[in-house]
């Protein structure tokens, strides 16, 4: 089953063009990253995948709805998101498990008694991200990483078939990164079945499990397909637009640019 697709979608604000051309088909239990510059249009195809923002001209599918003719509130309910906008909208004071379980009804904060049966299948989400042992604290008293990986517990809760993460290591600290990502790995290796699509412009944090990537510059796409033919020092170095070397250590992707590739000229 196809959980996105998009031909030809542009997105011009006043005068200026944001997304051109986008085509894009993402299907059920694949694992996508969109990768790109800052202000390569990332953001922006987000909102018009996920409904917050209307294409100017395209056509758009979700779930196999056309845009239009489908009621977005119910599409969304099938998508599970995680940002760092909706870490500083949860409530300090409620309890990490009550934060957990209000994902399921699409809550910020608790406004009923939350079922046995509830109680169980959040502590099974916070199990798998490794923060079982945190169910009891305050959510306001989490480091950042540990209120991320809440955030993937409770955006499952809702049994979504796809998960969207925009830029969700942005602000976290190297091992916080790895405590996500790890996390991550274990939702993608024990519920195969949910599609995943994690914005970021940063090549460390895509692990192996990604499969797919979709490269954005200057609001088009440059390149679309399997990430190792995708993360190479030639077409990363024509998407940032600077000379820079990608080298594996253990299986991940680091990009290091090239000395002297960079100016404030150039830049």
């Amino acid at each position: 089953m196809e959980l996105f697709r998009l031909e030809n979608v542009y997105l011009k604000l006043e005068e200026t063009e944001i997304l051109s051309g986008i085509s894009w088909v993402i299907s059920q239990g694949e694992k996508w990253v969109l990768f790109g510059r800052n202000g390569s249009g990332k953001s922006s195809l987000l909102q018009v995948m996920s409904g917050y923002q209307m294409a100017t001209r395209g056509k758009i599918w979700r779930f196999g709805q056309e845009d239009g003719k489908s009621d977005l509130r119910e599409l969304r309910s099938r998508i599970g998101l995680v940002n760092t906008w909706l870490k500083e909208s949860m409530h300090p004071g409620e309890k990490v498990l009550d934060a957990v379980i209000s994902g399921k009804h699409g809550w910020v904060g608790m406004y009923a008694v939350p079922e046995p049966e509830e109680k169980k299948e959040a502590s099974y989400w916070l199990e798998l991200v490794q923060m079982e042992d945190r169910a009891e604290r305050l959510f306001g008293s989490l480091s950042d990483g540990e209120k991320m990986r809440v955030l993937i517990a409770r955006a499952m809760m809702a049994r979504p078939e796809v998960l969207i993460l925009d830029e969700p290591c942005s602000h976290l600290d190297i091992l916080s990164r790895e405590f996500f990502l790890l996390s991550l790995e274990t939702i993608a290796n024990r519920h195969p079945e949910v599609g995943m699509l994690m914005v970021t412009h940063h090549t460390e944090d895509i692990l192996p499990f990604f499969q797919y990537i979709h490269m954005l510059k200057g609001g088009k796409t440059f390149y679309q397909g399997d990430v190792e033919k995708g993360i190479t020092s030639e077409v990363l170095s024509e998407v940032l637009g600077v000379g820079v070397e990608v080298i594996r250590p253990y299986g991940r992707y680091v990009c290091l640019v090239k000395p002297g590739g960079v100016s404030f000229i150039s830049y």
